[in-house]
């Protein structure tokens, strides 16, 4: 009498069959909730831009009242509502710069700046806070800064040689007030001659 054996591969195949559905539901269930968890928090945290505009006009009128704290409050919201838009950084960091606080007026500059390095008045505002709150060095470099990529005006040349100046740098302060006042920087003519005596 002949014995037929169980084939081994038949009594195998369902198992792996029924574990590989199981796997692939598995994994089409982690990416359906990947994706609704995507959308949910963009949907949350997507950028309110006429909301930020609206607060950065707010801060506008605050700033041409000189209310200063109230201004920074305003481009507070609009960075929140907005991260990305680097004006909202910088209107804040000139905020607090025409109120005193340069630490914070730098930081929000250097923000502003490396969200949108080629934008020269963010660098010209951070080498003024720079200036007044007492760090020469890092001024001129952010002036030279601008004067390397060819943006400069006469302001330019006239703040370096004013931080050159404090900074204790007579010849090089010399020079920039000479050219500041060759672009019609009027100012800096009685520097001129105070620095050629």
């Amino acid at each position: 009498m002949k014995t037929t054996q169980p084939n081994p591969n038949a009594s195998d195949r369902r198992p792996t069959e029924k574990l590989r559905y199981a796997m692939l539901f598995a994994a089409a269930a982690v990416i359906a909730a990947a994706i609704a968890g995507y959308f949910q928090y963009h949907r949350h945290h997507r950028p309110d831009r006429d909301a930020a505009a609206r607060a950065q006009n707010e801060g506008h009128e605050h700033m041409k009242a000189r209310k200063f704290e109230e201004a920074i409050a305003a481009y507070g919201r609009a960075i929140r509502k907005d991260p990305a838009d680097s004006s909202a950084r910088y209107n804040r960091g000139t905020a607090y710069l025409n109120y005193g606080k340069y630490s914070e007026a730098i930081r929000d500059f250097t923000e502003a700046i490396e969200m949108d390095p080629d934008n020269t008045s963010y660098l010209h505002n951070r080498g003024y806070a720079y200036f007044h709150s007492g760090n020469y060095e890092k001024a001129v470099d952010d002036y030279s800064s601008i004067i390397g990529a060819g943006a400069a005006r006469a302001g330019t040349y006239y703040n370096r040689g004013r931080a050159y100046y404090h900074w204790g740098k007579r010849a090089e302060a010399l020079e920039d007030f000479k050219k500041a006042y060759s672009m019609g920087e009027t100012a800096a003519k009685g520097l001129v001659q105070k620095l050629s005596e």
